[in-house]
C-alpha cells in the first residue's frame, strides 16, 4: 500500500470554522486549496497536486498504479458500503473475480469490462462537508462511464464524514467501464471531478433559480446570442435539443463508431474524429432522428447556456422529460462556462426513439458559490470547451471542422 503523509495544515484562515455559520454553497478554487493546505485531502508522499487539479468549482482526483479486472457476471458489480473499505472489499472477492492490472504506466481498458482503479487521494471530511463526483467532460465524451467509491459510503459518487474511519483518511476507488472506445489510462490522469458543499441549501430553489434568470438570462439563443426570457425553471433550467444543425452545417450530432481504434489520454489534439465518430445529419424527411438503444450520441442543445460566476451547474443525467437513458454522463458546469451544452445520449429504451429539434432534453440545477480566483473561460485554465458550437469530441481529438464534414 502507498505511504501517505498528510500536509501540515495552516493555523490562519480556518476555512472549515468558518463554513458551519454560513449558507450552504459549492465551494470553489481558493476555499479548495484551503482544504488541501488544512490536511483535508491528502496526497501521497512525496506527491504535490498539480494546479490543473483544482478547477474553478471543482478538484480531480488521480488515478494511482492498482488497478482490478472486476467480473461483473458472477455476482453484480461492486458497490460500496457504509461498514467496510474499499479495500477489505477487494481483498474479500474472490480470487475469480478479480484480476490485479497495473496501470502506472499505461493500461488498455476494454470496451464491455468493468474496472477498479485506486485514487491516489484521500479525504478526511469535517460534518458539515460533503462531496459529489462526476465524471470530467472528457470523459463523458469517449462514453467512459466512472464512478466514485469511498470507504464507509453506501452511494455511488458522494463522500460524507464518517465517524466509522476512527479519524482515519477516507480511500477512494473509481469503478471505470468503456462504453463506446478501448482506452489507455495511467497512473496521474484524472477521469472524474469531486465538488465539495457545505451546508444543506446550496442548491437554489425554483424561485431562486427564476430570479437569477430575470436578472440575467441563462439561456442565450444563436446566432446574435439574443437572451431569451421566461425560460422555464420549473424543477430546474430546461435545455432543449438542436436538430436543425444550423450553425453546423447540417451536422447535428456524432455517432460512436464501432472500431479497434484505441483511445490515449494523454493525447491532445491527436485523434481524427473521423476515425471514432460517424457525422449525423438533419434528415430529409425534416429536423428528427432516429435513434436505437445501446448507440452513443454527442448531440446538443439549441440555445447557449451561460453559467455565473457566483454559480455552478448540473445537467440531470436522466430525466422523465425526454427519453430512458442516459443524456450526460459528466453533467458538471463551472462558474463563468458559456457555450452549447453536449449531450452524452445513450437511449435505454425497449426500442427506436424519434427526437425532433426543440424537444426538452435534460434540467439544469444551479449551486450558489462564492466567486472563483479563475472562473472558467478567465484564460488562466485550459477552458476548452468554452465556446464550443456544436457536438465537438473532447480534447484527445483534433478540433471537427464543420465545413469539411460530409455525409
Amino acid at each position: 500500500m502507498t505511504d501517505l503523509q498528510a500536509p501540515t495544515p495552516e493555523t490562519s484562515g480556518d476555512t472549515l470554522s468558518s463554513l458551519s455559520v454560513e449558507r450552504g454553497r459549492c465551494l470553489v478554487d481558493h476555499e479548495i486549496e484551503d482544504l488541501i493546505r488544512q490536511g483535508h485531502i491528502l496526497f501521497p508522499s512525496g506527491i504535490t497536486h498539480s494546479p490543473k487539479d483544482i478547477q474553478p468549482a471543482s478538484f480531480q482526483p488521480t488515478l494511482s498504479g492498482e488497478a482490478y479486472v472486476i467480473d461483473t457476471e458472477t455476482s453484480g458489480s461492486l458497490r460500496p458500503h457504509r461498514d467496510f473499505t474499499l479495500e477489505q472489499m477487494v481483498l474479500q472477492l474472490p480470487r475469480y473475480r478479480k484480476r490485479q492490472i497495473d496501470v502506472s504506466s499505461g493500461a488498455e481498458l476494454k470496451k464491455g469490462h468493468t474496472y477498479l482503479v485506486r485514487l491516489q487521494e484521500r479525504f478526511d471530511l469535517d460534518p458539515n462537508i460533503r462531496v459529489k463526483c462526476s465524471p470530467r467532460s472528457s470523459t463523458g465524451r469517449i462514453f467512459l462511464r466512472t464512478r466514485l467509491l469511498a470507504d464507509y459510503s453506501d452511494c455511488f459518487d458522494e463522500v460524507k464524514y464518517a465517524p466509522q474511519s476512527k479519524g482515519k483518511y477516507l480511500g477512494l476507488w473509481l469503478l471505470v467501464q468503456p462504453l463506446a472506445f478501448d482506452t489507455i489510462v495511467r497512473a496521474g490522469q484524472s477521469l472524474t471531478q469531486a465538488r465539495f458543499f457545505t451546508g444543506y441549501d446550496s442548491l437554489l430553489t425554483e424561485s431562486e433559480l427564476k430570479a437569477l434568470d430575470q436578472q440575467k438570462p441563462l439561456l442565450l439563443m444563436p446566432p446574435l446570442q439574443a437572451e431569451i426570457k421566461d425560460s422555464d425553471t420549473r424543477d430546474g433550467l430546461q435545455i432543449n435539443l438542436d436538430l436543425e444543425g444550423f450553425h453546423t452545417k447540417k451536422l447535428v450530432g456524432l455517432r460512436t463508431r464501432h472500431t479497434t481504434n484505441t483511445v490515449d489520454l494523454q493525447h491532445v489534439g491527436v485523434y481524427d474524429p473521423h476515425e471514432f465518430y460517424e457525422p449525423v445529419f438533419v434528415q430529409d424527411q425534416g429536423d428528427t432522428l432516429v435513434i436505437p438503444p445501446g448507440q452513443c450520441y454527442l448531440l446538443y442543445s439549441r440555445e447557449i447556456v451561460r453559467i455565473p460566476p457566483t454559480h455552478s451547474a448540473e445537467l440531470q443525467g436522466r430525466t422523465h422529460i425526454s427519453l430512458d437513458g442516459d443524456l450526460h454522463l459528466a453533467g458538471f458546469f463551472d462558474p463563468g462556462f458559456e457555450a452549447h451544452a453536449v449531450f452524452e445520449v445513450r437511449s435505454n429504451e425497449q426500442g427506436s426513439i424519434t427526437l425532433h429539434h426543440g424537444m426538452p432534453m435534460s434540467r439544469f440545477h444551479f449551486f450558489r458559490n462564492t466567486i472563483p480566483k479563475h472562473p472558467y473561460g478567465s484564460g488562466t485554465l485550459g477552458s476548452h470547451f468554452q465556446g464550443q458550437v456544436g457536438p465537438q469530441p473532447p480534447k484527445c481529438f483534433k478540433p471537427l471542422k464543420y465545413e469539411y464534414v460530409r455525409p
